[in-house]
């Protein structure tokens, strides 16, 4: 199957030739790499040029004359693939060598599964280990990586999402309901979750992605103890993170909707309009009275909504205090 690899660039100068170079290193080269840089002004677009001229599969380079932002630019370079087989790319990680044939490999295996993710190894900014991955930081367990297997990804990328970009590969027949992106969703959450109601998804556990992180920056939430939880719980849980929300569930469900004859099973409509219908109550707990607030969430909880659009008890309770 000819398969596209979809790279995004935008000021990528210092770490941008080390991604290259491990594209061109590849055990399966891809069929072609599309470039689409975000208006760079520090000389990453000579070195796209440079390597393209020495590539070993064709290279198209697109130039955005104004800033998209990552999420538009994502999706220009979605359009432009010309392969069956998509596989997403950010300007500052390195590939191991068999990532390409791994994630093809289980695609052209079987014809149902519609995106393969694999895990990731967080190095630094000189690419040394820390001793984590990306699912174990996010506390990607065995037993859930079994549910998305095991034909259950909707459910379990709707309480959370465990699917990196740079991670993914998925069919180019998916493309006409994933496009266009969503404005309320990172493109990799949106992605996922589409490709999960019309698809089967497969995990791979191997890391092939050196995945490169800021001494600023942390990864995922799992690895926090519960108090240092509560503690971002309450720093980032305002108003307008519910009001986001919100917007997201409801955005997909409104697309899932348009495409209702291409899912899996029938129930996801209404799996996808539940859990909207939670996040909407959500949002309106800030205006409610503690005693309407309590009620209503024991409610929420009895009904299990928790539990499928969250985490159990842990949102419950967050909720509760938080109003």
């Amino acid at each position: 199957m000819k398969l596209s690899v979809a790279l995004c660039t935008c000021d990528g100068r210092r770490f941008l030739r080390e991604q290259l170079e491990s594209l061109a290193a590849q055990t399966r080269l891809p069929d072609e790499l599309i470039v689409v840089d975000d208006a760079s002004t520090d000389g990453t677009n000579e070195i796209t040029a440079a390597f393209a001229k020495q590539s070993p599969f064709p290279v198209r380079h697109e130039i955005n004359p104004h800033r998209l932002g990552v999420t538009a630019n994502f999706e220009k370079a979605i359009r432009l693939c010309a392969g069956e087989l998509i596989a997403l790319c950010d300007q500052d990680d390195v590939w191991r060598p068999r990532k390409l044939e791994e994630l093809a490999g289980v695609m052209e295996a079987d014809d149902r599964v519609g995106l393969v993710f694999c895990d990731l190894d967080v190095v630094d900014e000189a690419l040394r280990p820390t001793g984590m991955t990306q699912w174990r930081a996010l506390g990607f367990s065995p037993t859930t990586q079994r549910e998305i297997s095991g034909g259950k990804a909707l459910e379990t990328l709707l309480r959370f999402n465990v699917v990196t970009g740079c991670a993914m590969m998925f069919r180019v027949s998916l493309r006409e309901i994933v496009l266009p992106l969503s404005a309320e969703y990172v493109h990799d959450e949106w992605i996922a979750r589409i490709a999960a109601a019309c698809m089967d998804v497969r995990p791979i556990t191997e890391p092939l992605v050196m995945y490169r992180r800021h001494a600023n920056q942390q990864v995922g939430q799992a690895t926090r103890g519960l108090w240092r939880q509560w503690r971002y719980a309450r720093q980032r849980m305002d108003q307008a993170y519910f009001d986001r929300a919100a917007r997201r569930a409801i955005s997909l469900a409104q697309r899932l909707e348009a495409w209702r004859d291409r899912l899996r099973e029938a129930r996801y409509g209404e799996l996808t309009e539940a859990n909207a219908r939670h996040w909407r109550w959500r949002q309106r707990l800030g205006s409610m009275n503690r005693a309407g607030a309590a009620i209503g969430i024991f409610k929420a909880w009895r009904r299990g909504d928790y539990a499928r659009f969250g985490y159990g008890w842990k949102s419950a309770v967050q909720d509760w205090a938080m109003r």
